[in-house]
């Protein structure tokens, strides 16, 4: 398992997906997600999940998508979260989140 040193840049591991779009169903499926939750920033592991089921994986565009509609700002420190659990050996959190390694 690699550490992450504070002073190291974080590889990605998002792949880019420039066309990137959100069917209908799915972004009808978010938006019901989100009421599930008093704070929407609340729901962004669940949103992460809902593309990750529909699309097989999560790319750059699809974090950025989901930050928008949580209305997070900035985009770097999700990224960094999403990044840091798919860099580490972190097959049992996404497993415990409920994504595939």
């Amino acid at each position: 398992m690699s550490e992450i040193h504070p002073t190291e840049p974080i590889s990605s591991p998002l792949v880019n997906q420039p066309d990137f779009a959100v069917p209908t169903a799915l972004r009808a499926e978010i938006d019901e997600l989100i009421t599930h939750y008093p704070i929407k920033r609340s729901a962004s592991l669940m949103l992460l999940h809902a593309v990750q089921e529909h699309f097989g994986y999560i790319s750059r565009q699809a974090v950025e998508w989901v930050a928008g509609k949580l209305e997070l700002q900035p985009f770097a420190p999700m990224s960094k979260r999403v990044e840091q659990a798919l860099e580490r050996d972190g097959t049992d959190v996404l497993r415990f989140l409920g994504l595939s390694a």
